[in-house]
């Protein structure tokens, strides 16, 4: 089976599943660094990953990823307290947060190449 990899756009390559995890790094990062991404101790391509997922959130602001990803990542609740905030199953929570960090390291992360 191929490996999936991504190409980062300073052109490093990685694979998919590292891609995903930055992803969720920035998520819990983001918080603190989005008001920061102007600051001089932020890298380049911080900034620009916050940049992106700043314009993702926005496209997505008002739908049930934008909740989940606000509840969880955001005002950090566990999976449990944002079923229980939503009014959901955990099940339907889980699959809501994996469609969108997938979405979402899709977005910052294209697949450019198979190996």
């Amino acid at each position: 089976m191929p490996m999936l990899n991504v190409i980062r756009k300073d052109g490093d390559k990685m694979r998919y599943e590292d891609a995903h995890k930055e992803t969720v790094e920035l998520l819990e990062w983001y918080p603190y660094a989005a008001g920061q991404n102007q600051s001089p101790g932020i890298s380049r391509r911080d900034a620009e990953s916050v940049n992106a997922l700043t314009m993702i959130l926005r496209s997505i602001q008002g739908t049930k990823w934008y909740e989940v990803l606000n509840i969880y990542y955001f005002q950090d609740n566990t999976l449990e307290q944002t079923a229980e905030i939503m009014n959901l199953s955990v099940s339907t929570v889980q699959r809501y947060k994996k469609q969108i960090v997938n979405r979402i390291t899709r977005t910052i992360y294209p697949v450019t190449q198979y190996e």
